[in-house]
C-alpha cells in the first residue's frame, strides 16, 4: 500500500527532476498552472508518468479537479486505492 507520504515524494521526484522545477519551491498549495507554468501537454505528461510509475489509471474526470499538487497526490491516492478494491 502507498502511503500519501510515498505518493507525494514520488510526484515531488517527478515534478522536480523532469520538469526542473526547483525542489524548494514545490509545496502543496502550488498550482501547475500559475505558479509552475505548465500547459495542458505537460500535465498530460506528468499524469501519464504518475500512472506508470503506480500502475494506475487516473480518470479524466478527475484530472478535472486537479489544480495544484495537494489535488493530484488526492487523486492518485484515489486511483491506487480503487485498484487494490
Amino acid at each position: 500500500m502507498k502511503t500519501t507520504n510515498a505518493i507525494a515524494q514520488a510526484i515531488r521526484k517527478v515534478v522536480t527532476e523532469h520538469f526542473f522545477i526547483n525542489p524548494e519551491y514545490f509545496q502543496l498549495n502550488r498550482t501547475f498552472k500559475n505558479d509552475f507554468g505548465f500547459n495542458s501537454l505537460e500535465m498530460t505528461e506528468l499524469v501519464v508518468m504518475i500512472e506508470q510509475q503506480f500502475d494506475i489509471n487516473i480518470p479524466d474526470h478527475s484530472l478535472s479537479t486537479v489544480r495544484n499538487v495537494h489535488d493530484l497526490i488526492t487523486v492518485t491516492e484515489q486511483s491506487f486505492n480503487r485498484k487494490k478494491a
